[in-house]
Parts: structure tokens; sequence; C-alpha cells
């Protein structure tokens, strides 16, 4: 079956496979992922609270300032929380599959 990018995709050139390495290849890119979304929410978060600094004074602004940074917090821990979700859930994965090889071997012999 050909792939969004044209070519027909074979168990040599597959992205993810459900051996230890795919698994580790896939924890890190989702790991990397989450990492760099937190980067972004970072940066643009620190932009948003320059400009609020730059053009809005008082009492308000800085209540604001306040709320958007425990909103950002809290998002921030969201975003660890789930990369956490996302090893949990390959872990199972691995040791489902590896019981679930272990019945099929049972089968043969």
């Amino acid at each position: 079956m050909a792939n969004s990018s044209g070519s027909v995709a074979t168990m040599s050139s597959l992205t993810y496979g459900r051996d230890s390495s795919g698994r580790k290849k896939l924890l890190a890119d989702y790991q990397s992922d989450i990492t760099k979304a937190i980067k972004v929410l970072e940066d643009e978060s620190a932009t948003v609270i320059a400009t609020v600094r730059k053009n809005w004074a008082g009492v308000d602004a800085d209540k604001f300032i306040k709320v958007f940074s425990t909103d950002v917090t809290n998002l921030k821990t969201v975003f660890k929380a789930y990369s956490s979700f996302i090893e949990e859930q390959i872990t199972a994965d691995a040791k489902q599959f590896s019981k679930d090889q272990q019945k099929i071997a049972n089968k043969i012999s």
C-alpha cells in the first residue's frame, strides 16, 4: 500500500516498528515534540507578557500577567503529564505485545 508520499511501505522502511528500537524512537520523537511545544509556549508567553508590560499599566495589568503566567505554567504541566502518559502507553503496549508473541510461540511448539 502506498503512503502519502507515494512510496510503498515495507517492513524494512517503516518509521516505527514494534521492536525495542522502534518504541524508543517513537517515544523520543514524542518527547522531542512536547519539549518543542513547551519551548514555543514559553517563548510566546514571554512575548505576550513583554507586550502587556510595554502597553498596559496598573493593577489590572499586573493581575492579567499573574493569571496568564499561572495558566501558562498549568499548560506546561499538562504537556509534561501527556509526555508521561505517552511513555506509559508505549510501555504497556510493549508488555502486551510481548505477551501476545509468547502466546503465539506457545501455539507453534
